[in-house]
């Protein structure tokens, strides 16, 4: 099977040109770490591997190989495998980590004789995530290293509270207590949103309310730098900046909010600290880029000194303002692009940076926030009833702020989220001659991939706004499974859109997304369990803040061994289990201008395989096994209200060869 990020290969398929990876010809520790795990065929040579800069002589193979010339792009790798050498050809650390990864998939398998040739179509590769929490570290290191797999360049970090400032220690402290009184309960963060005025989401989930040392943050900075990962931080303050007014709420537009999230653009003491925060962000992570978010900016022209302001020319001042200081350091700027754009959907809806007025009621309900009673207000986003205002409706206006995309710098990078809408919204900043990427991008439902990039589209950018954990990046809009999908619209050349191509893409994406993720468990002796569910729990559609196992668990795997231990694995919906019935087509938005896709059939991408037959949709799941045990039974354990709700296929212990080598009767499992 082709690699995501191939975009050519040419390999013989003769048995008796297969080669192994010998003695690694580098000095890159890295390098030298990541290539010690490739696999090897048997009674095939070990030839040794050499890293080497293009040149004319290897520009003519690649002419000869594949009738193209060299791409013009850094990131571009060639790997010549020839009967007594490999030679990975790349111009920098980044291209030789993506070839790294290309030979993993390769070795042991189909590594012989011939050229393999890639580079990406677009510049721009990148997820958006918090910071984890401390105890998920582990785990983010190994996704980081996963971006390097398939493709990704750019990890945009926001920052916000969850990092150490020595200058102004009180945003941190002030940050951990307004993060730990939302995190009270389940869901009190979205409560949090439904106040009088609109308000921003709560991110009180970065790092799980805590914050991490600016020596961990180096430390972070380094091993993406040895992997060719850039860090983007992103520091929002105009809006989303609750961390901030949590410390300092005389900078707040409204002070009179139990808990402002939006600063005034005008107050004079606001860029006091946030090019104090700059500073230090820039000092830790050395950033080209540093993200200044400025989406969602709902409430404005409210205090005296904005009132009655251009509320575009303000944005656009702000803007400018923290452009030319990070200029100044070197640093590019980027932002959010929604307040440029004058959206209206399908419906006659406007979004964006267009005006729209919405209505808020109060209710009966009311949550406590770092010791304030907060009453909370139904919304009426849309179309509100007719007696609105017998209801005790309170009108808010978003203003528009759309012209001031004519008042920025050309080169303000942005994404761009509002990319569901017509081509001549989407195409605005093109026009304008903004670099442009696709933000918070769901890549299955994007439409006219190859249209955007021939008007200059610099590419896309998956983001994941819950807690940064595996079960958490796999339930925000599939991101685990668009990570994988984007990867081949980025690299592929063959990429197709066709409706008749889609479920081949999706189950291509499946398989390569959970033999990296298992790659190690894999290559040892594991349990081997295809399932899949007749439910979709109660709670799947529910998307809370944290996943727990009352909302979307369904059972739990006991593993018995014959010395009497036993050990466990939940049973979670959406992770490492999938709905039997889910729909495996593309269709089109009644609203937007996307394609609509079933997200229950790719939410467990990289922890399960994905298999398809007239039955329905099957998930594979592999556990790790004590190789020092024997494994006596193995037994299914539904939750109660689940009992009849899921379907297991087979259970059987494979061998590192993917043999299997003990069965289980998986039909009496469920009784």
């Amino acid at each position: 099977m082709r690699r995501l990020t191939d975009s050519f290969i040419q390999l013989s398929n003769k048995a008796q040109d297969r080669v192994n990876i010998g003695k690694i010809e580098t000095s890159d520790s890295y390098l030298l770490s990541l290539l010690s795990r490739a696999n090897t065929s048997s009674n095939a040579p070990a030839l040794p591997l050499y890293f080497a800069s293009f040149d004319d002589a290897v520009a003519h193979v690649v002419h000869d190989s594949f009738d193209q010339s060299l791409a013009q792009t850094d990131e571009k790798y060639a790997i010549v495998i020839e009967p007594t050498k490999i030679t990975v050809y790349a111009d920098t650390q980044r291209a030789r980590v993506y070839a790294a990864h290309a030979l993993l998939d390769h070795a042991g398998t189909d590594l012989a004789h011939g050229v393999i040739y890639a580079f990406p179509r677009c510049p721009h590769r990148s997820v958006h995530v918090f910071f984890p929490p401390h105890d998920a570290y582990g785990y983010f290191l190994r996704f980081i290293d996963m971006l390097c797999a398939f493709g990704y360049n750019k990890l945009i970090l926001q920052v916000s509270g969850a990092m150490e400032f020595k200058r102004h220690k009180e945003i941190n402290d002030c940050w951990k207590e307004y993060a730990k009184s939302y995190l009270e309960y389940n869901g009190k963060t979205y409560d949090n949103q439904i106040s009088t005025r609109i308000r921003n989401a709560n991110h009180s989930y970065n790092a799980h309310g805590e914050v991490y040392t600016q020596k961990e943050c180096r430390d972070l900075a380094a091993y993406c730098e040895a992997r060719g990962i850039e860090i983007i931080p992103e520091v929002p303050y105009l809006s989303h900046s609750e961390y901030l007014l949590a410390a300092h709420p005389e900078l707040a537009e409204c002070p009179d909010e139990w808990t402002p999230d939006t600063c005034c653009p005008l107050h004079p003491d606001l860029y006091k600290y946030v090019f104090d925060m700059f500073d230090e962000v820039i000092d830790v992570f050395h950033p080209q880029t540093l993200h200044i978010g400025h989406d969602e900016w709902w409430v404005m022209c409210q205090c005296e000194r904005c009132r009655g302001k251009d509320p575009a020319q303000l944005f656009a001042n702000d803007v400018n303002h923290a452009y030319q200081y990070l200029k100044e350091k070197g640093v590019k700027t980027m932002i959010w692009g929604d307040k440029l754009m004058k959206v209206c959907d399908r419906n006659g809806e406007f979004h964006g940076g267009a005006h729209k007025k919405i209505w808020s009621v109060k209710t009966d309900r009311s949550i406590e926030v770092m010791g304030k009673e907060c009453p909370i207000y139904e919304k009426y986003w849309f179309k509100a009833p007719e007696n609105i205002e017998e209801m005790g409706g309170i009108p808010h206006e978003l203003l528009a702020t759309y012209d001031c995309a004519a008042y920025l710098h050309r080169d303000i990078q942005v994404l761009n989220w509002y990319w569901a809408e017509n081509d001549e919204i989407n195409d605005v900043f093109l026009r304008m001659g903004y670099p442009m990427a696709y933000g918070n991008c769901n890549c299955t439902n994007l439409e006219h991939w190859e249209q955007r990039l021939a008007l200059g589209a610099q590419g896309i950018s998956i983001s994941c706004w819950l807690q940064m954990d595996e079960v958490h990046f796999q339930r925000w809009d599939t991101a685990m499974f668009q990570l994988g999908y984007g990867a081949m619209m980025t690299w592929r050349e063959d990429y197709s859109e066709k409706a008749q191509d889609f479920l081949a893409n999706v189950l291509q994406v499946a398989h390569a997304m959970f033999r990296q993720r298992n790659a190690e468990t894999l290559q040892v002796p594991h349990l081997r369990i295809t399932h899949t569910a007749l439910t979709t729990a109660e709670n799947a559609d529910n998307i809370r803040p944290y996943i727990v196992y009352d909302d979307v668990g369904l059972g739990t795997y006991e593993i018995h061994y014959t010395d009497g231990t036993i050990t466990r694995q939940d049973v979670l919906f959406g992770h490492n289990i999938g709905y039997k019935y889910a729909r495996t087509d593309r269709w089109h938005h009644p609203v937007l201008y996307w394609y609509q896709t079933d997200p229950f059939l790719t939410m467990p991408a990289g922890v399960c395989d994905l298999d398809i037959n007239a039955d329905g949709a099957w998930y594979t799941l592999v556990l790790p096994l004590d190789v020092h045990k024997t494994v006596q039974s193995v037994q299914f354990v539904p939750r109660e209200k689940y009992r009849t709700k899921t379907q297991i296929a087979e259970i059987c212990v494979m061998d590192e060869n993917d043999t299997i080598i003990q069965t289980f009767d998986a039909r009496t499992i469920t009784q």
